[in-house]
């Protein structure tokens, strides 16, 4: 096979990953897409991983065993076997980021365009058919989860990638869809996504960046504060007492992590993956909607114990350190990890193989920045 085609089969393969059919039941869950394309990226990649793994390793191993130990308490719950998409996130983001090293925007321009044409696909098909994504209540999601992840996911693809169009088509989607579907992370993530290019590609001032972010934002905002819908997503934004009064009435974000830290001060150990919704709804007697604690930080020291959480601080501080410390914006993967970081404070289950992806790209390039480092050192 020419290297062309293995390029291209590395692209279809990738972009594989991030949809979401589900093929068949197993358990209580479901195989999706996503496990197939896994496996075949092994079989077409040459695997190259290391010490680089390090970390998730570890991460996995603790979380794993804090799941493992509470089924003694809590019984047996099938998405404990989701923390396997620690290791094989990780590992398909340090093995492609150490392939490509250099071409690794380029490929990610080509899995960006092809993730806007299909979610472009899906919703010409139901505007055809009469229907909106806004009041479609069946309505099919490209990527896995609902709208919000969806939103998001596409939002941090575009950091991956160094090409104009494909980020910037990419954002102006998330702008609208966030409108639709009032989502505050893909927003954020979009906006910092669009920081990072400015900074990188036009090498301007940070004063001035900031003053175009600024800008950016007041146009979107002033154009929904047009709309005739009384409750937008700037609602959520700006209206504190709607957090506020959801914490009252024992619903939303604050509630979620209020209740989380109680749940770890009497289990210290975790109460394993899965079953932090779980042990909230039996602290407090009714069915809560949500199916995460919206932060990946209280996920962890809920579900893996505070061992987990010491790990993965340890990786985000080198995230940070990285970050501060040298030419952070030269590498894509450096601000998707650190929008990664951040849009985790408020999204994201924590234990999806995207999630671990994002990390598993910046452990390998950055590891191959620190080889280089070295080697030059070396010669020096």
């Amino acid at each position: 096979m020419t290297t062309s085609r293995i390029y291209h089969l590395h692209v279809i393969i990738v972009f594989g990953i991030f949809l979401n059919f589900s093929l068949f039941k197993f358990g209580q869950g479901h195989v999706g897409t996503a496990y197939v394309f896994s496996a075949l990226f092994f079989l077409f990649f040459p695997i190259s991983f290391g010490k680089e793994m390090l970390i998730p390793v570890v991460f996995f191993v603790i979380t794993f065993l804090s799941s493992l130990i509470s089924t003694f308490e809590f019984g047996f719950n099938y998405k404990m076997m989701t923390c396997a998409n620690i290791i094989i996130g990780s590992a398909l983001g340090v093995t492609l980021s150490k392939f490509y090293y250099n071409k690794l925007g380029d490929f990610f321009s080509k899995v960006c365009y092809l993730l806007l044409a299909a979610n472009l696909i899906r919703d010409f098909f139901y505007i055809f058919n009469g229907h909106t994504s806004y009041n479609v209540y069946d309505f099919f999601f490209v990527t896995n989860g609902g709208p919000n992840i969806e939103i998001s996911i596409l939002a941090m693809a575009s950091l991956l990638t160094r090409d104009f169009y494909a980020r910037f088509s990419l954002i102006i989607y998330v702008l609208l869809k966030s409108s639709l579907y009032d989502s505050r992370a893909g927003l954020i993530i979009a906006f910092l996504s669009a920081f990072f290019y400015f900074r990188d590609m036009l090498k301007i001032k940070t004063f001035y960046i900031v003053v175009i972010y600024l800008f950016m934002l007041a146009v979107v905002f002033l154009g929904l504060f047009f709309e005739t819908i009384t409750y937008t997503f700037l609602d959520q934004f700006f209206k504190f007492d709607l957090e506020w009064s959801y914490l009252m009435q024992e619903q939303g974000r604050l509630f979620l992590w209020s209740s989380g830290w109680d749940i770890f001060k009497n289990n210290l150990l975790g109460v394993g993956v899965g079953n932090g919704i779980r042990n909230l709804e039996s602290a407090y007697h009714f069915s809560v909607v949500e199916n995460n604690f919206h932060n990946i930080y209280i996920q962890y020291l809920v579900e893996g114990s505070f061992l987990s959480v010491f790990v993965f601080l340890i990786f985000a501080r080198r995230v940070i350190f990285t970050v501060f410390t040298r030419d952070v914006f030269r590498k894509s993967t450096y601000g998707a990890a650190t929008a990664m970081l951040i849009s985790g404070l408020f999204q994201w289950t924590g234990y999806g193989i995207f999630e671990w992806l994002i990390f598993g790209l910046f452990l390998g390039q950055v590891s191959m920045v620190e080889g280089e480092s070295r080697e030059l050192m070396e010669d020096g």
